[in-house]
């Protein structure tokens, strides 16, 4: 029978603390490796849901059912005073210095209610409030500057779709239909009680004419505040409206003239059937600076298995510009070539500001995704550095004994 001796103990012991000096060390290690790997991913950014981006503009088509007259429309929808904005005398005017041009100063534009509409344009005549000196003119649709109560956006108005840049949402262009909506019928059923009586029209030629101004080297317009039974108060309304616009009984009674042996403002019943998105506009920042010529060699890698095409000349450009094509859908009521190949597009500038334009709202979200992995996967090649933090400055107080 062997006894356990004090050597045997001893050598037992020290072999338990071996071993349980290796598992530390190994726990250790692990624990090391896991900390580092926490510490990589900690590094990279979190970059916001494509929910959680602002749209900052939106092209959208809104086909229609029914036949829009635009001559009648561009002369009877109802608009606001064109403002002349004069030069304050009482304030030094700038001289522009030598072979220097001064620039011209935005009109500052009041905000206005939602459902106005504050400018027409049709061919080369033009009613209501111009927004811009040079405005784009198109032959055969008629522009019209809307307010949506936040901004002002643009409408061209065909016989049978209308077409809206500068809106935020679809809500806006449905707003904008149901606007125009509400001013053709009132107007076709005006037109139509005046066919059918024409004591109307002669009625308010007779009771608005005011009293003639040196100023306006015209009569002014009188407003009757009561009417007589033959017309109702829709009309009257309607027949009103117009005073908004002008001051000269002269411009008064040409437009109202518009309402005599016209054709109708529109055909068949107006509905709305649809509502298409052509473009979309995002903009965000990834929040660091980007190496441009390092992402678009990356991109360009990337575009070896994908659609992906990439772009960058400091000297021309002060972005990389990545583009996907793709194929127009013909299907969704838009007038399109077919076949015709299309391009969303990816701009990246050095501070990280990024402009994403798409066409459909999930085509734009699946590039947002697979742009962000493509940073993600090569965050620590295409970083220069983080954005600095904007200070906010510190109001100084003085007390005065």
């Amino acid at each position: 029978m062997e006894y356990i001796t004090y050597e045997k103990l001893e050598k037992t012991e020290n072999l338990v603390k071996f071993y349980q000096e290796e598992e530390v060390e190994e726990e250790v290690e692990e624990v090391e490796e896991v900390e580092e790997v926490e510490e990589l991913n900690e590094e990279l950014p979190v970059l916001k849901k494509y929910e959680e981006l602002p749209v900052t503009t939106m092209t959208l088509v809104a086909n229609i059912e029914g036949a829009i007259d635009k001559e009648l429309s561009f002369q009877l929808l109802p608009s606001i005073r064109n403002i002349e904005f004069a030069v304050d005398p009482t304030k030094k005017q700038r001289k522009p210095r030598k072979n220097r041009k001064m620039k011209k100063k935005k009109k500052e534009i009041p905000a206005y209610p939602e459902n106005t509409i504050i400018y027409l344009e049709f061919g080369k005549e033009d009613r209501g409030l111009k927004i811009k000196e040079q405005c784009k003119t198109f032959k055969n649709v008629v522009s019209i500057y809307y307010s949506v109560g936040e901004k002002v956006v643009n409408m061209k108005l065909s016989s049978n779709s209308v077409h809206m840049t500068g809106a935020r949402k679809k809500e806006h262009i449905q707003s904008g239909v149901n606007c125009l909506f509400y001013h053709m019928k009132r107007i076709k059923n005006t037109m139509d009680k005046i066919k059918d009586n024409h004591d109307i029209i002669d009625w308010f030629i007779e009771n608005t004419k005011g009293e003639f101004s040196d100023h306006l080297q015209d009569f002014t317009i009188k407003k009757p505040e009561k009417f007589p039974s033959f017309i109702d108060a829709e009309t009257y309304d309607v027949m009103m409206s117009y005073t908004i616009e002008y001051e000269k009984y002269s411009e008064y009674s040409k437009r109202i003239n518009y309402f005599i042996n016209s054709k109708s403002i529109y055909r068949g019943e107006l509905n709305l059937i649809r509502i298409n998105e052509i473009m979309l506009n995002h903009n965000y920042s990834l929040g660091f600076e980007i190496d441009r010529q390092i992402l678009n060699d990356i991109i360009n890698r990337y575009g070896k298995t994908s659609n992906y095409k990439s772009n960058f000349n400091n000297m021309l450009q002060p972005y990389v510009k990545i583009e996907i094509e793709y194929t127009y859908d013909t299907t969704q009521g838009v007038n399109r070539k077919p076949n015709k190949v299309g391009k969303d597009t990816v701009m990246v500038y050095r501070t990280g500001s990024i402009t994403q334009s798409g066409s459909t709202m999930e085509r734009t979200k699946k590039i947002y995704y697979e742009f962000c992995d493509i940073i993600l996967n090569n965050y620590f090649e295409v970083k220069i550095c983080d954005l600095p933090e904007k200070k906010k400055l510190r109001k100084r107080t003085y007390v005065l004994n």
